[in-house]
């Protein structure tokens, strides 16, 4: 009958640094067995065995728990380790130092490469086309731009997720100056030229932003995380046609026309063009962007937010409203239902420019049909018309930039001029609706005002 030496109990009483070896009167010289040895931190296993170069070896098998807890090896466990060994050793591993090392060596590189793999799918996971996209997108609504983000969010959802859903989860840093050029000849050659170029300069603008966090703290921490370093937009030029330079203008007797027929459609339609065409023709993101908050009823002025251009905080803009804008603002925000004053739902949400645009369609074909235009005219036929009949009417060209916020990058308006204009743009746009109402046969023009020195 076969005895064992090692007991849970010889473990325990084992004196520091004496081995004790699991063996029986039926054990093979040379083939390897379980040994135990105690030291400072316990009782430790070992498996035995002779080399090919014929010297005694040991390989670590682990520390003893007699539970198998922690980590440890209770005896029956180190039996087994020490079974497998044994079975590797007869079938001829005579060298199982080596054969160990290698397997070591490779389960290491086997489970840096599942690491690696791993690593790279959640790189690709958090780092795509369509999280840079989509961050920029959140950039600008953290800035106060919805109207932009809104139109951001449009093009790249219709002309990069559904159009080309593989390129949206690539890598962005993967994406090619060849991937852009496609996306946006793609909707170059449905002849959407306009909307082709604006893609282009808003996947430019994301892949800028998110490169700019290398050497600034403004950029905002995910877009930073992608390592953004080249920006492959950059390169792609602009697309030829996209913006036309339009040159229409409206006579005195077309701007009455309108006028007229904007004031016979339904209430709020009519507001909406009122509001819109007294106060000069603002531009619709900056109207859109008008909430409660910004509207002075004691001076009854709007407080408008003008962002153009690279400015850090967006221009302050003061339109003085005449009685008939306190008007159509009153209506269109009855019953109110939201904080914005450019709207069609009650101040709920803002009126789009397609919204207005259908509008002004509707009493341009209107007009048309009566023979008063000969074609459709759009929004910014309108702000231009303003300008030019204002011009015409007198009304200083300082005094038109500050009305219609435009041309005001000079250094002596950023710097030296604090003038609000309130008054002259308050003239002006009785002029202009004197004009529009058909009363400014014999209008005196503004005096100029000389410009600070």
């Amino acid at each position: 009958m076969a005895t064992e030496l090692l007991t849970p109990l010889a473990l325990t009483d084992l004196a520091p640094g004496k081995w004790a070896s699991d063996t029986s009167p039926d054990h093979a010289r040379g083939q390897g067995r379980l040994q135990a040895r105690k030291t400072s931190k316990g009782v430790a296993f070992y498996y035995r065995f002779t080399g090919t170069d014929g010297q005694s070896r040991r390989i670590a098998l682990g520390t003893y728990d007699e539970r198998g807890r922690r980590g440890g090896l209770s005896l029956a466990m180190a039996r087994d380790r020490a079974g497998e060994l044994t079975r590797r050793y007869r079938a001829g591993d005579r060298d199982l130092h080596l054969s160990l090392a290698e397997e070591i060596e490779a389960r290491t590189i086997a489970r840096a490469q599942r690491q690696a793999e791993q690593a790279a799918e959640a790189e690709a996971r958090a780092g795509t086309l369509g999280v840079l996209l989509m961050g920029y997108r959140d950039h600008l609504e953290a800035q106060g731009k919805t109207v932009t983000a809104r139109d951001v969010t449009s093009l790249f959802n219709r002309h990069v997720l559904a159009a080309r859903p593989a390129l949206w989860a690539r890598p962005a840093r993967k994406v090619t100056t060849e991937d852009v050029v496609a996306l946006v000849a793609r909707l170059r050659e449905a002849g959407h030229k306009r909307s082709a170029d604006k893609l282009r300069s808003f996947i430019r603008a994301a892949y800028a932003l998110a490169a700019a966090g290398r050497e600034s703290a403004d950029v905002p921490a995910a877009l930073v995380a992608l390592g953004i370093r080249e920006n492959p937009a950059a390169g792609v030029r602009a697309v030829k046609g996209s913006r036309g330079r339009r040159e229409r203008t409206l006579s005195v007797a077309e701007l009455r026309a309108y006028w007229r027929r904007a004031r016979l459609l339904a209430p709020t339609d009519a507001a909406l063009l009122t509001l819109h065409l007294l106060t000069a023709g603002q531009r619709v993101r900056q109207l859109a962007r008008v909430q409660t908050a910004d509207w002075d009823r004691d001076a009854d002025v709007l407080t408008l937010r003008d962002p153009k251009g690279r400015r850090e905080e967006p221009r302050l803009h003061f339109v003085p409203l005449l009685p008939d804008v306190v008007a159509a603002i009153n209506t269109l925000t009855a019953p109110s239902a939201g904080p914005f004053l450019f709207t069609v739902d009650g101040g709920l949400s803002p009126a789009t420019y397609d919204q207005l645009a259908d509008r002004i369609a509707r009493v341009a074909d209107a007009m048309v049909a009566a023979g008063e235009v000969d074609s459709r005219f759009t929004a910014g036929d309108l702000r231009r018309s303003v300008e030019t009949r204002l011009a015409a009417l007198g009304v200083p060209q300082e005094v038109r930039a500050e009305l219609l916020s435009h041309g005001l990058a000079g250094v002596q308006k950023q710097s030296y001029d604090r003038h609000t204009y309130l008054d002259e743009k308050r003239q002006a746009l009785h002029l202009w609706l004197r004009m529009l109402s058909g009363e400014a046969a014999n209008v005196t023009a503004l005096p100029k005002r000389r410009s600070v020195k």
